[in-house]
């Protein structure tokens, strides 16, 4: 817990003189200025532009923004109220109010608070922390920090007071301390757990050694399978007797008397239906599982088909190419034939040449296109290597007339400036692959 320190300074003037011009747009509020509880607000829950009190407030504000509204107002003219200062927790506030010029009037007035940091050594002091409307408040306000220490000893008597009031000298209200006496006869959890360990213990100590048992261990059987031979069906047994105590008392008359070797038909009958409801069920799970196997054939053989179709479906959609595609692949084609003839012309120059290898590009460009005369147009390539540029030149934008875009000859005169702007390689470098190129990778 931190405590309160001995000495508190009070709230300077010239830091509310230096904080007002800042509490209107356009200009922010300086953060040196500002709380944390206020900065941190203002960073993790930032507030709209056009809620200008939740940039003056950690509080919420309504639609009329009424602190900014008065604020405004009193911009035309106000006057500074008495600073007075309170407690709340550990934190310590100080208020002033903005009064407007009007003597003896507190309407349309606006509190500015300010929070006091201390305890470590990042403290700064005194700091802007809200501006609110005057409303009733639950503090206690003191006109100096001094006071600040007799405010927390009050606090903590009239606490005192309060605690004494509701206990009455000291003295527990009556029937206070019954509360803890335990129960006279009520049956609780507890006793019937105890019950049923007397009830366990009583049980095991029936087979533990009585105190004049002998120690050394009795004789015992020992444990080997006999080879005995097998016994005979016990099913046949109780057939057996059951048909002589029926002889016997002469309740057999129902029953067929013919019986071979101690064995009657009723018996057999009966196990030959077992046997026979036996073979059945085999025989129908032999049904149902050939069934099934048939199901997952089928199953498999439509599954097969249905994947068959979809592979047929993609490469029929993979070799039907749509126009468009076309399209894009021959522009990206031109392009690359494009970068590729300006790099051979360019070729062995160096830095200096390169606007007058430029000017020579576009002259060639412009031959090719509109069929000019070439004496007419200065600065065209020299001897065999200018006639096999303009030549290229005129086989790309035959295949240009191709896409049927419009104003295709300007479009192509931009696509030959566009080739000028992508800096070629020059030198011992390695060429880097352009855009264009990339594109053509892809289409590939």
């Amino acid at each position: 817990m931190t405590t309160l320190p001995t000495s508190i300074p009070p709230l300077p003037i010239s830091l509310i003189t230096n904080l007002l011009p800042y509490l209107l747009p356009p200009s922010p509020l300086p953060q040196e200025f500002l709380s944390k509880t206020l900065l941190q607000r203002l960073l993790y829950l930032p507030p709209s532009l056009s809620d200008l009190d939740s940039h003056l407030s950690p509080f919420p504000s309504n639609d009329s923004q009424p602190v900014s509204t008065r604020l405004s107002e009193l911009c035309h003219g106000h006057q500074l109220g008495d600073v007075q200062y309170t407690k709340e927790g550990e934190e310590v506030y100080a208020r002033i109010p903005i009064l407007p010029e009007l003597d003896n009037t507190t309407d349309g007035s606006v509190e500015i608070w300010f929070e006091y940091e201390y305890g470590n050594s990042e403290s700064r002091g005194w700091v802007y922390h809200s501006a609110r409307l005057p409303s009733g408040t639950r503090h206690q306000f003191v006109s100096t920090p001094e006071q600040l220490v007799n405010l927390l000893n009050e606090a903590g008597q009239n606490a005192m007071d309060e605690v004494g009031e509701v206990n009455g000298d000291n003295e527990a209200p009556e029937g206070y301390w019954t509360a803890f006496d335990s129960p006279t006869s009520s049956p609780s959890p507890h006793t019937d757990i105890l019950d049923d360990q007397h009830v366990e213990d009583a049980y095991w100590a029936r087979y533990s050694r009585p105190a004049t048992a002998p120690i050394t261990p009795g004789t015992h059987t020992p444990f080997h399978h006999s080879k005995s031979p097998p016994a005979v069906d016990s099913h046949e047994e109780q057939a057996k007797r059951l048909t002589e105590s029926l002889k016997a008392l002469g309740l057999n008359g129902g029953l067929e008397a013919d019986t071979q070797n101690g064995y009657s038909k009723v018996h057999t009958e009966g196990k030959r239906g077992f046997w026979i409801d036996e073979e059945e069920k085999q025989e129908e799970n032999h049904i149902e599982v050939v069934q099934k196997n048939q199901t997952q054939i089928e199953n498999a053989s439509q599954t097969q088909t249905e994947l068959n179709d979809v592979r047929q479906k993609e490469e029929t959609v993979e070799v039907s190419e749509s126009g468009k595609q076309v399209k894009d692949r021959l522009r990206c084609k031109i392009l690359v034939s494009l970068n590729n003839i300006w790099k051979e012309h360019v070729e062995g120059s160096n830095e200096l040449d390169l606007e007058i290898k430029a000017m020579e590009w576009l002259n060639a460009g412009k031959v090719a296109i509109q069929d000019n005369d070439p004496s007419h147009l200065p600065l065209l390539p020299d001897s065999e290597k200018g006639d096999i540029i303009v030549g290229k030149v005129e086989i790309l934008f035959e295949m240009y007339q191709v896409l049927r875009e419009n104003k295709e000859k300007d479009s192509f005169y931009r696509l030959l400036e566009g080739t000028i702007r992508k800096s070629p390689s020059l030198g011992d470098h390695q060429d880097e692959f352009d855009e264009v190129h990339r594109q053509n990778t892809y289409y590939e």
